[in-house]
This record gives structure tokens, C-alpha cells and sequence, in this order.
């Protein structure tokens, strides 16, 4: 597979690879020096080929944009991550929590596929943090249609990725999965345009600082952006950030979770010991969990942290070049090529995770963290 062909190339080339594909250089990059270069740096945001197939349901939302869309985006999208406004989110995450583990106890000990499980949470969570609107899918059995266009969507992309010949858009177009893809990537187009339309509504018929007073979504805080800047969103402009936070925040939140689940239930010892920092927190309480619960955290923080090592949530990151990029040692990679990022084989260097595929959240304490190269761990 694509992982082990990269695998046995860095075992031979540990610091650089480079082959063609379809005519273009692609240069893959393994030593966190280089890596620190070109992702630590404003001037390498122009994203790689493989971005390309996410353009039909994303546009150009910060993820996809590039030049001075990109840093226009990020400034006037910023205040919309502050400390305040991911602390309101915590009712959401409560309140959903709670129904993922009512569903849970209703297996009554029987094995289930917990992705069916923990797919329709984050979904809710981010929907509702994203867009202010309930989608209520854990309580739908699957019986969903945003929910079915999501999955049916990013498993065609994935298809699609691993055949060639659908790479022309004007044949895919013509193929029963294009038709597919189309279909449902309408249908998400029109839901969040349907939500916008009506955030807008609620947003003007309300006076402006009882609107600022409520719990506000990503949502309605770029719809407040665009009243109060210069700069102007468009619905588009909206829509396309709308649905690049919600791509990115359910699918990478999602994997990262059901994989932190995976290596628990293959790791007791280390359940249990999770267990015994969170008992230290809550005791025998059914609270809700709030933010000063969070910062107690430490070991959870760390098994998070591993799962992530182990499985990353983005497991590829590329950059096409509108530069040399000049690496140490005066290594040159010329302009116009594709620079590509495997984040799955970064985290597995021996030279900075001994025995990298034993799962072991202490490489994680602070300590250990000091030693490490910083760009040696990138899991999204």
C-alpha cells in the first residue's frame, strides 16, 4: 500500500524523496529541519495537488485559499477562535456527550462499531457549534440526511483519490459516482445555505446587542464580521468557511476519538490509569464537565497526544511551490513543485519516538516534550 511503498523510500532516503506524478515533481519531505522551513513560514500556504478533489464542496474557505485571500480570511476569521467563544461551546459538548454515552449503555456490554456511534456525536457537536442548528443524529439511529450526504461525500473523495482516471472532472461528471457525488454535495450546499439564510433572518430582526448577548456559533459571529468590517463576506464567503469548519472539525475530531478508543481498549493499564486521574476530578458526580476540569487533564491530554502520534487525523500535507523553497545545506526545491508531507511516518522516527509503534502517552509529558523536535509531532 501507499504507506508502505513511503515506509521502505525513507528507510533508504531518511531525510528526502522525490518522484513524477503526471508530469509534476513531488518532493516528500521526512526531517522536522525541513518540515520547520516550509510549515513554519507565511510564504509556503499555497496548497499541493492533492487539495485539489476538497475544491467542488469546500471553494476557496480558508483551508483552500491562498495569497492575500488567505491572509484577509485568517485575520477576520480569527476573533472567531478566542478562548471565550470555545468556552461557550462547552454546554454543546455536554449535552451531547451525554447522549453518546446513553447510547453506549444501551449495548448492555455487546460489541458495536463505535465509529456509528461517535461519527453522529461529533456531527452534532459541530453543527450546533458551527452552525447554531440541531441536527439531533445520535437520536436518529442514522436516519439522517445530512448525515448520510456527509459520509456518502467524503467516502467518494477518498474513492476518488485512488483512481486515476477520475481525475478529470469532465469524466467524473459522467461516471454513476460523479453523479452521486454532485447529487449530495448539493444537498449540503443547499442545507447551509438554508441555515445562513436564516441565522441572517434571526440576526436582523433582532436588536444588535441582545444578538451579542446569546451564545453565538461560528456562524453568527461571521455573520457579525460582515456587518461591522469593511471587508464584506458574500453568502458564498460564508458558506465556504461554514463548511470548511465543518469538514474539518467532524472528520478529524471523529478519527482522533475512535482511534484514542481503539488503543484504550488495547491498553487497560493505561484505561486505568485515565480513569483514576478523572475519578480525582468528579469522584462519584454526574456534573457537567467545565473548562477548569479540562486544565486537571494532564494524563488524558497525553493519550490524546499519542493516539494522534500513532494515528493523525490529517495524514497528508502538501504545498505546491510559487518559490524555491532553500532547505538546510542550501538544498533547493525549485519552484512549481509539489512538496508532500506524511505526518503517519514523521511520527514514527525512531531519532525521536524509540520503539515508535508501542503506544506510550508518556512521551508526552512535559519533560519528554522538551527534548523533542517541535515539528517532529504535526498531527493536523
Amino acid at each position: 500500500d501507499v504507506l508502505t511503498y513511503w515506509r521502505n523510500v525513507r528507510r533508504d532516503y531518511p531525510r528526502l524523496a522525490a518522484c513524477w506524478v503526471i508530469g509534476i515533481p513531488e518532493v516528500m519531505l521526512f526531517d522536522p529541519d525541513d518540515l520547520e522551513v516550509i510549515l513554519g513560514s507565511a510564504q509556503y500556504i499555497q496548497k499541493g495537488l492533492e487539495y485539489y478533489l476538497l475544491v467542488p464542496w469546500l471553494q476557496t474557505g480558508l483551508l483552500l485559499s491562498n495569497g492575500e485571500k488567505w491572509h484577509q480570511r485568517r485575520k477576520l476569521l480569527t476573533p472567531a477562535f478566542h478562548f471565550k467563544i470555545l468556552e461557550d461551546s462547552m454546554q454543546s459538548l455536554n449535552k451531547h456527550a451525554r447522549i453518546l454515552l446513553r447510547n453506549m449503555l444501551k449495548k448492555n456490554g455487546e460489541p458495536f462499531d463505535v465509529e456509528e456511534m461517535i461519527v453522529p456525536c461529533t456531527l452534532d457537536i459541530i453543527c450546533e457549534t458551527a452552525m447554531g442548528h440541531s441536527l439531533n443524529t445520535q437520536d436518529s439511529d442514522g436516519n439522517n440526511d445530512y448525515l448520510r450526504a456527509v459520509k456518502r461525500v467524503c467516502q467518494l473523495i477518498f474513492e476518488r483519490c485512488t483512481k486515476l482516471v477520475y481525475g478529470n472532472d469532465w469524466l467524473y461528471a459522467r461516471t454513476l459516482d460523479g453523479r452521486d457525488f454532485l447529487r449530495n454535495l448539493n444537498y449540503l450546499h443547499k442545507f447551509t445555505e438554508n441555515i445562513i439564510r436564516n441565522r441572517k433572518m434571526n440576526y436582523l430582526s433582532e436588536k444588535e446587542e441582545n444578538f451579542g448577548k446569546k451564545r453565538k456559533a461560528f456562524l453568527d459571529i461571521l455573520i457579525e464580521t460582515d456587518r461591522k468590517s469593511e471587508n464584506k463576506f458574500t453568502d458564498k464567503d460564508i458558506r465556504e468557511e461554514v463548511d470548511t469548519f465543518m469538514f474539518e472539525g467532524h472528520d478529524t475530531t471523529s478519527a482522533c476519538l475512535i482511534f484514542t478508543i481503539y488503543l484504550l481498549g488495547r491498553n487497560p493499564q493505561v484505561q486505568e490509569k485515565a480513569y483514576e486521574e478523572l475519578y480525582g476530578i468528579f469522584g462519584d458526580s454526574d456534573r457537567a464537565v467545565n473548562n477548569t476540569d479540562l486544565h486537571e487533564m494532564h494524563y488524558l491530554e497525553m493519550i490524546i497526544k499519542e493516539s494522534l502520534r500513532l494515528y493523525p487525523s490529517v495524514p497528508f500535507i502538501s504545498r505546491m511551490l510559487t518559490q524555491d523553497l532553500v532547505l538546510k545545506d542550501n538544498v533547493v526545491i525549485p519552484e512549481r513543485a509539489n512538496v508532500g508531507i506524511l505526518p503517519f511516518l514523521i511520527h514514527r522516527d525512531p531519532r525521536y519516538y524509540p520503539n515508535p509503534e508501542i503506544f506510550d502517552p508518556e512521551r508526552f509529558s512535559l519533560e519528554n516534550c522538551k527534548k523533542r523536535h517541535p515539528y517532529a509531532y504535526i498531527p493536523f
